[in-house]
């Protein structure tokens, strides 16, 4: 007996294109590699350049900055001297409940449109249930109804008509 079936399989497979495999040689790279290799790729294409930065720009430190590195410094303080956080005085539960009301969520930059699709279960177990079915939701006459029940009766269960159309019109 053929059967047609339908099949939903999900996998999952990670295809490995020419920039992954340069990226992941890229990063792998140790300095002195990584440094040789950008100058080789300066001079193998003209078309890039590289920038350097200005020694004037390098020096000037912006207020942020100074503001980060007082941040840094003063947790470097505390890490060395462990008695310092009970000394500041941080109420550690309440920074535990603000942080649990706003947590960090990161937000998706296109939400995926995925399809459920869900195994059908079928109710007819042969193929002459499946027609019968299909005959009697439909609005036909008598006359219609009595020749579709007597191909669906005459079909095998592969679906071949097992009468000729001339003993068919003659019943």
């Amino acid at each position: 007996m053929i059967e047609q079936r339908l099949v939903l399989e999900q996998s999952q497979k990670i295809i490995i294109t020419q920039e992954l495999r340069q990226a992941i040689a890229l990063l792998t790279m140790p300095l002195l590699e990584l440094q040789h290799f950008i100058e080789q790729q300066l001079q193998e294409n003209p078309v890039l350049e590289l920038e350097y930065e200005k020694p004037e720009a390098a020096e000037s430190i912006s207020v942020a900055e100074l503001g980060e590195k007082a941040k840094e410094d003063e947790v470097r303080e505390l890490l060395n001297h462990p008695g310092a956080v009970e000394q500041q005085g941080y109420d550690w539960e309440k920074i535990a409940e603000d942080w649990q009301e706003r947590p960090y969520t990161r937000q998706p930059v296109q939400e995926e449109v995925s399809f459920q699709y869900e195994p059908v279960e079928l109710q007819y177990s042969n193929l002459y249930e499946y027609l019968q079915f299909q005959l009697n939701i439909m609005s036909l006459t008598e006359e219609k109804q009595a020749v579709g029940s007597f191909l669906i009766a005459h079909f095998s269960d592969d679906g071949y008509l097992l009468v000729t159309p001339e003993d068919a019109a003659k019943s």
